[in-house]
């Protein structure tokens, strides 16, 4: 970190703000009641304090010492573990005045050489002030003798009143370093971070989403991946990945009547899995990347293959085998592979289809939807056979609508056979949906699985509408042994 910077600890934020708040600068932290600024200053000082043993000021209006100890002690920050290098200052019940409690602060800055000092709240210090003509003076004092003449880097909350677009009194915004503002949609649950300002630095993005689970943390936009590649010529790049497994995936196992995802986070927060029999509608945004689909639908792969059951795959023209099993390889032997995935490709025109252990070729055309759907039917027919276990289908309806787009009922009359055929035999369906799709509409109200994936600011959400499943952001995590989504809540 640079020496001009001070780092707030905040998981995801320093990277997004050039390694931390200008060293001896004033930000203004704001938002409504409940939005996070108390969390997010107090671990910015809990971090100076117990890490960089940084000298680090409390000073609040709103709580008294031994409720602040109290509530941090629940977000796992110790601050009596610190308190050599920590300071806090009660006013909660104090009577003074605006003058008295600044010279309080000021002495305790000055005895104990603060680096960093958190006002929770500057509105709360301002109501102090009789004459509210006198606050932007208060404010040029703080300015002046904490900053100019002391180097510390501070914090001042501010209170947003619900429907007002401005923070505290309005003046506070125009000779502070940087704002940062904190809001929540109450209708969706998205909490967001605004940084329209911060004195030298470069923000190339100023919005972002965050939580307060375990703290508070910035929700940064989705990550690029290694593993769940999508853009290579992957028909090149399928052969230096055959028989180059990292490593075999470690299953998640099923139980007698559910399925698991390949995912525990997953399997806990949506009712530990998939029932057998059930059919799945993930539906996904358009500006959500690929990569966030495929954080689902090739770990449920993985964890089914890796059981010894079999999986059809139907992507239509946006993903070849090829594609697939180079992705695949990561984690499974390519023999096992071809003895468990079948892909069904749709015969490409003008040339030959390369042929794969592991390709089903689809007729194509509205013509050919009855032989296609009797195809896809014996294909997991024989798998079931030869596995004796239930398979796992993934297909998009994208592809589906586009491929018999003359043919829709038809097309949903097969769907629910599909349905109806798998509450008789415990296979489960994945299938991806995209916004506006007629069938999509359809198969919704026939279905006990929608599940959907959202874009905001860069990151990917998710949540359930049936079961009901709480927002949840989507990380995907490649540091361990296996590939792995993360889900935060977004509380």
């Amino acid at each position: 970190m640079s020496e001009e910077r001070v780092s707030t600890g905040i998981a995801g934020l320093d990277e997004r703000i050039s390694g931390g708040l200008p060293k001896g600068s004033l930000t203004l932290v704001g938002g409504e009641p409940g939005s996070g600024k108390t969390i997010l200053s107090a671990q910015f000082l809990h971090y100076g304090a117990s890490v960089l043993h940084d000298p680090s000021v409390y000073v609040s209006f709103g709580e008294s010492h031994k409720v602040f100890y109290s509530n941090m002690r629940l977000l796992g920050l110790n601050f009596e573990e610190c308190e050599q290098s920590f300071k806090y200052l009660d006013f909660m019940r104090m009577k003074s005045g605006a003058d008295e409690i600044l010279t309080i602060i000021m002495k305790e800055l000055e005895e104990t050489n603060a680096r960093r000092l958190v006002i929770d709240s500057f509105t709360t210090l301002c109501q102090t002030i009789k004459d509210p003509s006198e606050q932007p003076v208060v404010m040029d004092a703080l300015l002046g003798k904490i900053m100019r003449e002391m180097g510390c880097t501070t914090i001042l909350t501010v209170e947003k009143k619900v429907g007002q677009p401005w923070l505290g009194s309005g003046f506070e915004a125009f000779v502070a370093d940087g704002i940062i503002t904190l809001e929540r949609d109450d209708e969706s649950g998205i909490r967001r971070i605004r940084i329209p300002k911060l004195r030298g630095t470069k923000l190339p993005q100023t919005r972002f989403l965050y939580s307060l689970y375990h703290g508070f943390q910035l929700i940064p936009p989705l990550s690029r991946t290694k593993i769940l590649v999508s853009d290579r010529k992957l028909s090149k790049f399928y052969s230096k990945l055959e028989g180059s497994m990292k490593k075999p995936w470690t299953p998640v196992p099923h139980t007698e009547t559910r399925f698991s995802t390949g995912n525990r986070e997953l399997d806990m927060i949506a009712n530990r899995g998939f029932e057998k029999g059930a059919y799945v509608i993930l539906e996904v945004e358009r500006d959500v990347p690929p990569r966030a689909v495929k954080a689902f639908t090739f770990p449920l792969m993985w964890n089914f293959i890796s059981q010894g059951h079999g999986v059809l795959y139907y992507l239509g023209q946006s993903t070849s085998g090829e594609e697939i099993k180079a992705i695949a390889s990561s984690y499974i032997e390519a023999k096992t592979f071809d003895k468990l995935v079948r892909v069904f490709e749709d015969r490409p025109h003008n040339r030959r289809l390369t042929s794969h252990p592991y390709t089903v070729v689809m007729t194509g055309g509205k013509e050919s939807l009855d032989h296609d759907a009797e195809l896809f039917r014996t294909v997991s027919h024989k798998l079931m056979k030869t596995t004796e276990k239930n398979v796992l289908s993934i297909i998009s309806y994208a592809e589906l609508e586009n491929k018999y787009a003359g043919n829709l009922e038809k097309l949903f009359s097969h769907i629910g056979d599909a349905i109806g055929e798998n509450m008789t035999s415990g296979n489960v369906t994945f299938a991806i949906a995209r916004p506006g799709l007629a069938i999509t509409d359809k198969v919704l109200n026939i279905t006990r699985w929608h599940l959907r994936l959202i874009e905001r600011d860069g990151a990917v959400l998710f949540y359930g509408i049936r079961p009901r499943v709480d927002l949840h952001a989507v990380e995907i995590d490649e540091s361990g042994d296996q590939v792995k989504m993360r889900l935060t809540p977004m509380l």
